[in-house]
């Protein structure tokens, strides 16, 4: 890896910090001007095109529930609630829009947002019409065939898509008895022990679906010793890992089937 490489992800690693510290968004162009002075222009241009991506995931990740009854396109710093990656362009002023950006783009709204057709993309870069739409309509076919199978000794008991994050925990007393896939709202729920279950947290484990063929594990458990979940070895309380699919995830007489098709 190379100084400037390295400089690279420190910037991007603390953009992505401070966006989860923060209540509220972090200055997009303040953060990129105290920072491209010390780099190239191709590597100035690299990173802007890096933290636009960061931003523009937070930003449906954070916001598209709450906007669904506010005004979408207001705007919270230098770019919409509900940005388009045609935004970041205009406020880069990149001469072409790169394609990387429009796939995260259309991959964070299927994952987080409001599922735009693909052909929404192609009529809007038309530059790049036909490999966007063959290449999104794979990318939407992979994501909705993301599925998540629980079973509990050896005995099928649910089966749903995986969206975005899912929680797996025991019911908690306003939910629908177990075992049974539940959508609130943007919590997206696998209930698998009734509420008096106390061998296992309400939050016991979430899984986010991070990029096609990839998921994000972490174990919400708070007490040591409540449970041990085993993937390649033990997973603790406040463990994160990040896994390729297929997986699978147990502990005591659980097993979780992660898929995706490729």
């Amino acid at each position: 890896m190379t100084a400037i490489s390295a400089t690279l992800d420190r910037c991007l690693d603390d953009y992505d910090d401070t966006w989860q510290r923060s209540r509220s968004p972090p200055s997009l162009l303040q953060y990129y001007d105290r920072k491209r002075s010390a780099l190239s222009s191709d590597d100035a241009l690299a990173l802007a095109r890096e933290l636009a991506m960061i931003d523009l995931e937070h930003r449906w990740r954070r916001f598209f529930n709450a906007a669904q009854s506010a005004d979408s396109k207001a705007s919270n710093g230098n770019v919409p609630l509900l940005p388009t990656w045609s935004d970041y362009c205009r406020l880069f002023e990149f001469y072409s829009p790169p394609v990387a950006g429009i796939h995260h783009e259309f991959r964070v709204r299927q994952l987080f947002g409001d599922r735009p057709h693909c052909g929404l993309f192609a009529e809007h870069y038309p530059e790049h019409a036909q490999a966007l739409s063959r290449e999104l309509t794979t990318c939407a076919a992979q994501l909705s065939r993301a599925k998540i199978a629980a079973y509990h000794r050896h005995r099928p008991l649910v089966e749903t898509a995986l969206p975005g994050r899912l929680e797996i925990g025991r019911r908690r007393t306003s939910e629908p008895a177990a075992p049974c896939y539940h959508h609130a709202g943007d919590l997206h729920r696998l209930i698998i022990a009734e509420h008096d279950e106390r061998y296992l947290s309400r939050r016991q484990i979430s899984l986010e679906f991070t990029a096609l063929q990839r998921v994000r594990i972490e174990n919400l458990a708070r007490a040591q010793g409540r449970l041990v979940v085993e993937i390649t070895g033990d997973f603790t309380p406040h463990d994160i890992i990040e896994v390729d699919l297929p997986c699978q995830l147990r502990f005591s007489q659980w097993l979780f089937n992660i898929s995706a098709s490729r």
